[in-house]
């Protein structure tokens, strides 16, 4: 298998003023540490990709701090996606020129769509990713936006048809469940997600180990994401950011 061949590992990070953090089901809060040098040991890693999901600037309706964002991209030498507080075309702009190669959109889907299509036209699949976060009650995944706190009132299959018609790049999965509890992507997830769609299925949370991103590629995943098993021990207590080598990817997906 070629390099180019392995789906592909992202590291998902949650930033927080200036600080990474990882939550736990979208509430607990754990420090991760100082955004540059995180990125740092992420280069001398060599991973996939990242994504850097601002949590505060949606919720609290915040404006994006571009002079902070372009000091992370200049240290970031992997593809770089950012989510959180974008507004409007002359926000996907800036974050574009700092060198941002994806920009991934949440509640901006729900509460002005004219805006997100806009952004569709002007830049497509190429750069444009849908975060799409669920929690399964009575018996179907529903979507909330803001960190968890507000539920959409749009079916799931509603929601994946419109993204199917604007041409939407990639969609994020995420189980709020299963954010930081360590037990397993959610597969069902996956295969119900993926009946609806062709676009490319990034799911993330509940990674416990290396196996798991085998597993959700097979259920129909095309890449996998995850925060605490790069970043924390398994006891929770203590920071550790790792990544696999290329030779141990090889064998995560043989």
């Amino acid at each position: 298998m070629s390099f180019n061949l392995l789906p592909r590992i992202i590291v998902f990070l949650i930033i927080r003023e200036d600080y990474f953090i990882k939550t736990k089901k979208f509430n607990e809060e754990i420090y991760i540490g100082d955004p540059i040098n995180s990125l740092r040991i992420f280069n001398d890693l060599e991973v996939d990709e990242i994504v850097i999901m601002d949590i505060d600037k949606s919720v609290k309706k915040e404006k994006i701090d571009f002079n902070f964002l372009k000091k992370l991209s200049s240290e970031c030498f992997m593809p770089l996606t950012y989510g959180g507080g974008v507004k409007n075309l002359d926000d996907v702009n800036k974050l574009f020129s700092l060198g941002i190669e994806k920009i991934s959109f949440n509640s901006l889907i729900y509460d002005d769509f004219d805006t997100f299509t806009k952004v569709c036209d002007n830049y497509g699949a190429q750069s444009v990713v849908a975060s799409i976060d669920v929690r399964y009650i009575h018996k179907k995944f529903q979507i909330f936006t803001n960190n968890g706190k507000n539920i959409i009132n749009f079916s799931l299959e509603t929601v994946i048809e419109k993204l199917n018609k604007l041409g939407v790049g990639e969609i994020i999965l995420t189980d709020i469940e299963r954010d930081g509890q360590r037990n397993g992507f959610n597969t069902q997830l996956i295969e119900e997600v993926n009946k609806l769609t062709n676009i490319p299925i990034i799911i993330n949370g509940g990674a416990s180990k290396y196996q798991d991103f085998k597993l959700a590629i097979n259920s129909g995943a095309s890449a996998v994401s995850a925060s605490s098993i790069f970043t924390l021990n398994p006891s929770f207590e203590t920071v550790l950011i790792d990544y696999p080598s290329y030779e141990e990817k090889k064998k995560i997906f043989e």
